[in-house]
């Protein structure tokens, strides 16, 4: 919500007990930006601590415009804003997380994008976006060495969507990229210390159009599923149209 007087943006996050007889708020916190925009972007909680996923306009510095923001709550609701309330931000243009998730540790794992961070066009104006993977260990402490990934295949708009672990603690993410001038799916596989399966670097093109993945999920055989979209899969004129694939563990549709 925004105070139309202040310009201050608020979001609510409200813990209740899992009681299906009675609905009981536990505790309640606000989360606010002076000006700007401000979003919740995934909530996940993990032995009874809440992890926030949130991103806000100039929250590194005046003009560093869209920032990562991640912050870490405990059982009773306050915020660890020793170790955590991250702000994070690349060269100062548009920068989001986009979907997060824990391993069996309780390591979390936040993608996104960042605007112009691989610096391969340095040259324009509104240089290209770019996947953005970062890893952090439950008290706060980021892993520069093994994560902190970059990937880009073009000079284009490229952005992960989706992230899942399997019960192996592999990571896969899945976005979209371009071929031949049409955005496609594009999935890859790393494990929990940032080693890429190179046979899970797959590009899905659906159509020779705009094809973008939206959600995935994992099942308890490292089976990956894949949902999304592609433009006029059914018919000649059906715009955006579903579309769900499988994968077996070793990368191949099935």
């Amino acid at each position: 919500k925004r105070n139309k007087v202040t310009k201050m943006y608020n979001r609510w996050i409200i813990c209740f007990k899992d009681n299906r007889e009675k609905t009981e708020k536990i505790w309640e916190t606000t989360i606010t930006i002076d000006y700007g925009f401000l979003d919740i972007v995934k909530l996940l909680p993990y032995n009874n601590h809440l992890y926030a996923i949130c991103n806000g306009d100039n929250l590194v510095r005046e003009n560093s415009q869209d920032d990562w923001w991640l912050k870490k709550y405990n059982e009773q609701g306050i915020e660890d804003t020793i170790n955590w309330d991250k702000h994070i931000d690349g060269i100062g243009m548009e920068d989001n997380p986009t979907d997060a998730a824990l391993d069996s540790e309780g390591n979390l794992y936040v993608v996104g994008f960042g605007q112009g961070i691989s610096g391969k066009d340095k040259s324009k104006i509104y240089p290209s976006e770019d996947w953005w993977l970062k890893k952090f260990y439950p008290d706060g402490s980021e892993d520069i060495k093994n994560w902190d990934k970059i990937c880009y295949k073009y000079e284009k708009i490229e952005k992960p969507t989706s992230i899942v672990i399997d019960k192996d603690d592999n990571i896969y993410i899945g976005g979209f990229t371009f071929q031949n001038y049409y955005s496609c799916w594009w999935i890859k596989k790393f494990d929990k210390d940032g080693n890429e399966d190179p046979n899970w670097d797959l590009v899905i093109e659906l159509t020779e159009n705009h094809d973008e993945i939206t959600c995935m999920a994992i099942d308890n055989d490292n089976y990956l599923y894949v949902a999304g979209f592609g433009t006029n899969l059914i018919g000649e004129d059906t715009g955006d149209d579903w579309c769900i694939i499988k994968i077996d563990p070793l990368g191949k549709r099935d």
